[in-house]
């Protein structure tokens, strides 16, 4: 990973990893494949919710625009809102 990633945030990122069956360097990577974008999007918005960076941060971090992010955490919202009925 990136060596300019604040460790909690690449906990986060690996714990997610982990969690979706799929590397860190995927969620990181350019990939929009779904295997790739729905463990970066909760890896996001765990990121937002555990740390509470902003969404301009977490865009650095993931590379990617801040409206990207707003975007990605709000599809996991969606996601997880379903899942539970």
């Amino acid at each position: 990973m990136t060596p300019n990633i604040n460790r909690t945030a690449k906990a986060i990122i690996a714990q997610t990893a982990d969690r979706y069956g799929v590397k860190p360097s995927k969620i990181l990577g350019r990939n929009n494949a779904r295997v790739a974008s729905i463990p970066r999007q909760a890896a996001m918005a765990a990121v937002q919710r555990e740390l509470g960076y902003s969404l301009p941060r977490i865009g650095r971090i993931f590379k990617r625009h801040h409206t990207t992010v707003l975007h990605g955490i709000r599809a996991h919202e969606a996601r997880q809102q379903e899942e539970r009925g």
